[in-house]
């Protein structure tokens, strides 16, 4: 509608002007009216439309040089050429115009695309800076110089100022100049060694650093990872560096709890050494969470120091002789006394000079306390179970922050791990030195050296120092020579060492007494068959016999491996018969007699010589007795070193079975005993008392116990002679019908043997005798006998015989 509207004024313009320029004449400057609707439409229309209105103009131009005859003529030509002119002149003022037009247009649309543009990167920018204030890890950006350009309060937390803003105002430098840093090892680090910086010192992918970083004003500790990411500018060389920092302290310290926690499993496990293991202990924590640690634990009414470590070693000495020269008192409100009497952890941060003013016993305390610059203290308890055996402390100084709950926890449960170690250590020890004890009092201190005999010995418990063995052995005089015995007795530990001690003092004390070794096999094996718990014992004995020309021995064995004998280089069991002490009640051992000459060794050994294991399997009798050929002649030593070598050379693995070697070598013609101690006096005595079978006899039977054997026999003794006196005179005055009885003391230097005798029918129906044997009828009088009596029996006379019961002690 608009371009025909043009087209309309347009043509009527001209129509105007055609008539003017007819009828006001052919003047040259009347040509230009024809111009003035071009030009006008020149302004609105486009191109096509001036183009044609161009045109339009010059052919009227043309066609008026007809109406004013002046065609072709020079004023004609200017005309028309006016004309063309101001239409092409018109033309191109349109063109000018639409693209101009065109121009402002597209202007106008890129500012409106521009500012649409703009929007969005403010809204991006905003939506960016908004994720990254969010983003829990520190973000800091900083230029060439080291200005800061950007941080998130993440960063400025980290960084320790109020927020991002103040951060952004810290001048370069400030920040690096904030901290301590430190690597992974401990070593310092600078500022320079940080991803950003070296981003600007020409390395464009820098690796991820981790540093340890302690705030000098606070003494806050953090570890941190940082990363780093340039920024290129057009040339390609680092404007900005973006740092992302990563706080891992937490997992740092999980980490070093954990490695800490596993390191002190090692230490605690690797030794029995309990001072040795606390010093490590201490070692460990220090610097990693304390500046100075200490264990204590109480003596008496102190408390004590057993272990200190300090970060500086020059500071160690001071602080321990500060321990020690003002020890905690167990009887004080706070800290290690009130920890060791089971209250909770004490933890106290920011101990200013008053509050260790208030806590210091004196001036020169207080400048101790002082002088070792603590700032935070805390210290927990050693406890084993529901026990607090000690006490650690651990302090830091001003330069480090108080200990944190994380830290409580990990110290509780160190000290707890070390309480249990200290005290299980402790138990061991004690269990090592009851065993040791208990091992040494179960083996003679020392063998003798008789004129004429040389004796030596080997001993090695399954159970090291942890365990007595159940193998034993022992040398004693007898009253026409010597008695030479090795034993294996069963089970391990307490129970054999029981047992052990049970049989070397049967064995010795019958055999001393009587002098004979058979009857001291006979009460031992009595002794082990009461027990009814299967305790069994094999035992060897050698009765050399004293001034016996040729050399004699007289070889025992209760189902124990042969005796060896070693002469002239060759190897020569010597069968003895006999069975398990304590297996099969009452036996007889019988000897097998031996002719030794000097040069002879004759060699005892338990089954765990030849039950060793080794890569070949046991060592056998046929092994041990190779091993024993050629053995030095009147060497004892020799041959027992023989077969510990052997043994040792054999065994792998971890023993089954003690082991003990006893060897005895004839070195004279003559077996010398000992000389009689001429301060030991055993008097004797032989008493018969008549008593009447009234119940008061009984109590002159006991008077008559006292006024005889009172003050010979120790007390105990006679109060047990007494009861078991008192049983068979009541059994007498029961049985006897009010008939006498009488009553026998017969004590020698070995023995106290006691009878009463009546006429009456007796305990038992019909004659009988029993030694250590079943129980006769007779109630429970003679159970206590039984009991108490070495041997007892009951003798049943026919006719005018009375009948008898006696019981014997041995003389201890």
């Amino acid at each position: 509608m608009r371009g025909s509207w043009q087209v309309v004024c347009f043509c009527a313009a001209e129509a105007a002007l055609v008539v003017v320029d007819v009828l006001f004449g052919d003047e040259i400057a009347l040509s230009s009216v024809y111009l003035v609707p071009v030009l006008l439409l020149a302004l609105t229309a486009g191109r096509r439309a001036v183009t044609a209105a161009g045109l339009a103009a010059v052919l009227l131009a043309l066609l008026s040089g007809v109406s004013h005859d002046i065609f072709l003529t020079t004023r004609h030509l200017v005309r028309v050429a006016l004309v063309a002119g101001g239409c092409g002149a018109a033309i191109a003022f349109m063109v000018i115009r639409v693209r101009l037009r065109a121009e402002l247009q597209r202007q106008q649309v890129l500012g409106q695309e521009n500012d649409s543009l703009l929007a969005d990167v403010h809204t991006k920018e905003r939506e960016l800076f908004a994720v990254i204030a969010a983003i829990a890890d520190a973000v800091l950006v900083h230029d060439v110089a080291g200005v800061t350009v950007y941080a998130n309060q993440a960063a400025a937390d980290i960084l320790g100022f109020a927020d991002a803003a103040a951060l952004l105002a810290a001048p370069p430098g400030a920040i690096p100049g904030r901290f301590d840093f430190a690597d992974e090892e401990g070593r310092p680090a600078t500022a320079d060694a940080f991803p950003g910086r070296r981003i600007f010192a020409g390395e464009l992918n820098p690796p991820a650093v981790l540093v340890r970083s302690v705030e000098r004003e606070t003494g806050r500790e953090m570890w941190t990872v940082t990363k780093a990411t340039a920024v290129l500018g057009a040339d390609g060389a680092p404007v900005l560096a973006v740092n992302v920092i990563e706080d891992v302290t937490d997992a740092r310290r999980r980490q070093a709890a954990t490695s800490l926690l596993a390191e002190a499993g090692q230490v605690l496990g690797a030794s029995l050494d309990v001072p040795r293991t606390l010093e490590r202990i201490v070692e460990l924590t220090v610097p990693r969470l304390a500046d100075w640690c200490s264990v204590d634990f109480p003596d008496g009414e102190l408390i004590v120091p057993a272990a200190t470590a300090h970060v500086n070693p020059d500071g160690r000495p001071a602080a321990l002789a500060t321990l020690e020269r003002f020890p905690a008192r167990t009887d004080e409100e706070l800290g290690i006394a009130a920890v060791l009497r089971g209250e909770p952890s004490f933890v106290r941060a920011d101990l200013t000079a008053e509050i260790l003013a208030n806590y210091a016993r004196d001036p020169e305390h207080l400048a101790a306390l002082v002088a070792t610059g603590i700032r935070h203290v805390m210290i927990v308890g050693m406890r084993a179970g529901e026990q607090t055996i000690g006490a650690i402390t651990f302090a830091r100084g001003a330069r480090r922050p108080a200990f944190g709950p994380d830290e409580v926890e990990l110290a509780e449960e160190l000290a707890r791990r070390a309480g249990t170690a200290v005290l299980n250590a402790r138990l061991y020890q004690a269990r090592n030195e009851v065993a040791d004890i208990l091992q040494r009092s179960l083996l003679p201190p020392e063998l003798p050296s008789p004129g004429g005999l040389t004796m030596a010995a080997h001993y090695r418990s399954t159970g090291g120092a942890r365990q007595a063995g159940g193998d034993f052995y022992d040398a004693f005089p007898l009253p026409d020579g010597w008695l030479v015995a090795i034993g294996d007795v069963t089970g391990k530990g307490a129970a054999a060492a029981a047992l052990t001690g049970l049989a070397r003092a049967g064995l010795e004390s019958v055999a001393t007494l009587t002098g004979r070794p058979s009857l001291a096999l006979a009460h031992l094996d009595g002794l082990l068959a009461r027990r009814g718990d299967m305790a069994l014992a094999s035992v060897a004995a050698l009765h050399f016999h004293a001034g016996a020309a040729p050399l004699r021995v007289s070889v025992f064995s209760a189902g124990h491996p042969a005796a060896l004998l070693l002469r002239d280089g060759t190897v020569t069991p010597v069968a003895a018969s006999g069975s398990l002490l304590g297996a099969f009640g009452a036996q007889a051992w019988s000897a097998t007699e031996l002719e030794v000459r000097p040069g002879d060794v004759v060699l005892l050994r338990t089954d765990g010589v030849t039950d060793s294991v080794g890569a070949v399997g046991r060592l056998g009798e046929e092994r041990l007795r190779a091993a024993l050929i050629g053995s030095p002649p009147g060497d004892a030593q020799a041959a027992v070193d023989r077969v510990r070598e052997l043994v040792e050379g054999h065994q792998q693995g971890q023993p089954r079975d003690d082991v003990a070697v006893l060897a005895v070598a004839v070195t004279g013609p003559r077996i010398e005993l000992p000389p009689a101690d001429p301060d030991i006096v055993l008097p004797s005595l032989a008493v018969t008392i008549t008593l009447d079978g009234t119940t008061g006899s009984v109590a002159r039977a006991r008077g008559a116990i006292d006024d005889n054997l009172g003050g010979i026999l120790d007390v105990e003794r006679v109060e047990e002679v007494r009861l078991l006196v008192s049983e068979l005179a009541s059994n007498a005055v029961k049985h006897a019908g009010g008939l006498d009885y009488v009553l026998s003391l017969d004590l020698d230097p070995h023995r106290l043997r006691v009878e009463l005798a009546d006429s009456g029918p007796g305990p038992v129906a019909g004659a009988s005798s029993k030694v250590r044997g079943a129980l006769p009828e007779g109630g429970y009088g003679l159970g206590i006998v039984d009991r108490l009596a070495s041997r007892w029996g009951v003798e049943r006379g026919t006719g005018p015989t009375p009948t008898s019961v006696w019981f014997e002690m041995l003389r201890d």
